[in-house]
C-alpha cells in the first residue's frame, strides 16, 4: 500500500491534471472554442469574448474553418460573426483583434460589396463569407489558446 502511494503521488508531479479547455469549452489544434447560445451584435460578440479571455473567432486556414463550420452546424447555426471588419476604413478588412489585414479570406464572389456593411460573417450554407450590417444579431465562437499552449 505504502509502495502504491508513493507511485501515485510521484506520478502526479509528471502528470499536469490541469485540464486543457475550460467547463464548456471545446479543444481543436491546440486551441480552446467557445460556442455562443444566442446571437448578438458584432461589438457585443468581440467584448464578450473579450471578457472571457478570448477573441472573435479569425481564421487563418480552411481546415479550423471547416472545424468551426461543421461545430455550427451541429448547432444549427446559420451564420456567425467573425472578427473581420471595415469599420475604420471603408473596404480595408482588418483583424478585430490586431488590425492587421488578414493572411486567408474566403469572400463569397461578389463580396465585401462596397456597401454599408462592415462586418464580417460565413454564411453555413454556402460556407463563404459575407459582410454583414454590424448591428445584425449572430451566433459567434470565441477562441484562445489551449492551457498547455498557453
Amino acid at each position: 500500500m505504502l509502495l502504491y502511494m508513493f507511485l501515485v503521488v510521484g506520478l502526479a508531479g509528471f502528470v499536469n491534471l490541469s485540464r486543457v479547455c475550460e467547463n464548456g469549452w471545446m479543444a481543436y489544434n491546440n486551441n480552446c472554442y467557445w460556442f455562443s447560445t444566442s446571437g448578438v451584435e458584432f461589438k457585443d460578440a468581440v467584448k464578450n469574448c473579450v471578457n472571457i479571455g478570448s477573441s472573435l473567432i479569425e481564421f487563418s486556414e480552411r481546415v479550423e474553418e471547416n472545424w468551426v463550420v461543421l461545430q455550427s452546424k451541429i448547432r444549427d447555426y446559420k451564420n456567425i460573426w467573425v472578427g473581420l471588419t471595415d469599420i475604420l476604413i471603408a473596404n480595408t478588412f482588418v483583424l478585430a483583434s490586431t488590425g492587421n489585414k488578414p493572411s486567408y479570406t474566403n469572400w463569397a464572389r461578389g463580396q465585401p460589396q462596397r456597401n454599408k456593411e462592415h462586418c464580417t460573417s460565413v454564411s453555413l450554407s454556402q460556407r463563404k463569407w459575407h459582410d454583414f450590417l454590424c448591428s445584425k444579431r449572430l451566433h459567434y465562437i470565441c477562441r484562445k489558446p489551449a492551457n498547455h499552449y498557453a
